[in-house]
């Protein structure tokens, strides 16, 4: 592992030197805090690195530690039921851990180590096997039956698989290569976020996806494989749009990506983070600041009327970005200070 130390801070970039030995698109870890970083350019032994975390309080001449991996996600059992931010941080998990406001430097593994999933084999020893072969599933949910398959480049004969319960980082089996390596099998896959899946054959998008909206059916329909779009300025649909084509089209996954955009107060008393999925579906909620911000906090009751809350009133992704429901129906936003406003739906 490579370290080096921070020569310049502007915002979420950093610029570090000592990094000659560190490649590209490694991940890192920015200062004692242990931010995660991921290098994005390098002259010579300077690297810029963007970092994904709060930058404030970072100074010159702090460590910058390679990991010598690449940003990568876990693909593997818990996946589906999960609720993560940009780099695969489970927010609940992280919740559990230091509460409502998303602590720097927190590390929680992606996919619960402690959890354990049921595997069915579907082959046995002495099979011959190829990447993307199935080796054998898992049923994640009740409906939803997560395949584990030969990593991509493994070409190999099953030496030993068994059916049980294991946690995703026990090994369920193993695969020797033509080489004699024998490599283990576990539920989990580490994949880098920038390499492609690799596939075998793309399918052309020629089979219609049944929305169970009859208006898009008809006038706009959509292909499995394919890709649309609502475009439409502020309360024209777009987001009913959404909630009618999760409810009724013929999926068995949906899939929601939100964007989080930081407010953060000027006396850093708190962190709050506000739901943006879409900037033309959401109204901004703009945070207060305690005591010398009082004109932030009326800017905050004039903008913050409504809030488009996606229909999440049950799942907790309101509480995670400190927004919390209220009997009558509304939702409070926790300003400042430990005060609150409300924040009425429309």
């Amino acid at each position: 592992m490579t370290t080096g130390k921070i020569s310049k801070i502007a915002g979420p970039l950093v610029v570090a030197t000592g990094m000659r030995e560190a490649n590209m698109f490694d991940v890192v870890r920015v200062s004692d805090s242990k931010l995660i970083g991921e290098i994005i350019e390098m002259h010579g032994d300077r690297a810029s690195i963007q970092v994904y975390e709060e930058t404030s309080g970072l100074g010159t001449g702090e460590p910058v530690e390679s990991t010598g991996e690449p940003l990568s996600v876990e693909l593997g059992p818990g996946l589906i039921e999960g609720i993560f931010d940009g780099i695969q941080r489970p927010l609940e998990k992280i919740r559990e851990l230091v509460g409502n406001s998303l602590v720097r430097g927190v590390e929680v593994p992606a996919l619960d180590r402690e959890k354990k999933w049921h595997f069915v084999p579907k082959v046995k020893v002495g099979d011959k096997v190829v990447g993307g072969d199935i080796l054998g599933t898992v049923q994640e949910t009740e409906i939803v039956e997560h395949r584990i398959m030969v990593k991509p480049g493994v070409v190999g004969t099953v030496k030993s698989i068994a059916e049980g319960d294991y946690t995703v980082t026990e090994q369920i089996g193993s695969i020797e290569t033509a080489n004699g390596e024998e490599l283990p099998v576990t539920l989990m896959q580490k994949w880098p976020v920038r390499r492609g899946r690799p596939f075998e054959k793309k399918l052309a998008p020629n089979v219609p996806l049944v929305t169970g909206q009859r208006v898009v059916d008809t006038l706009f329909p959509i292909a499995k494989g394919g890709v649309a779009a609502i475009p439409g300025p502020f309360g024209s649909g777009k987001t009913v749009t959404q909630h009618q084509l999760a409810k009724w089209a013929e999926a068995d996954i949906v899939f929601r990506s939100h964007r989080l955009r930081r407010a953060r107060q000027r006396d850093d008393r708190r962190l709050e983070r506000v739901p943006r999925a879409y900037r033309s579906s959401y109204r901004k909620v703009a945070h207060g600041a305690h005591r010398a911000y009082s004109k932030h906090l009326g800017y905050a009751r004039r903008r913050a009327r409504s809030v488009d809350i996606h229909g999440h009133h049950d799942s907790g992704i309101f509480q995670r970005h400190g927004l919390f429901r209220r009997p009558h129906g509304g939702l409070y936003l926790p300003l400042g200070g430990g005060s609150a406003r409300d924040v009425r739906q429309t």
